[in-house]
């Protein structure tokens, strides 16, 4: 589960497989008031945050979500 930053409310639920050199989003929702882009990077950041050092990957749902968010930390 993951929480709002300002008002520490749950907004968003992910559902990840941890492997040894990776993490696999499998799934994600947000609560129907906080789904934007915004937050989904939020989270995808978040993620990376909370396992440094492996890799964020996702499945075929998830993936281009995942890689819009690398694309947009690159620049």
């Amino acid at each position: 589960m993951w929480k709002d930053a300002e008002d520490n409310h749950f907004i968003a639920i992910a559902i990840v497989e941890e492997g040894a050199e990776y993490v696999l989003l499998r799934r994600f929702s947000f609560t129907p008031s906080e789904r934007s882009g915004k937050n989904v990077f939020a989270l995808l950041t978040a993620l990376q945050d909370r396992y440094p050092g492996k890799r964020l990957m996702g499945t075929l749902k998830t993936q281009p979500l995942i890689t819009n968010w690398e694309q947009f930390n690159e620049h």
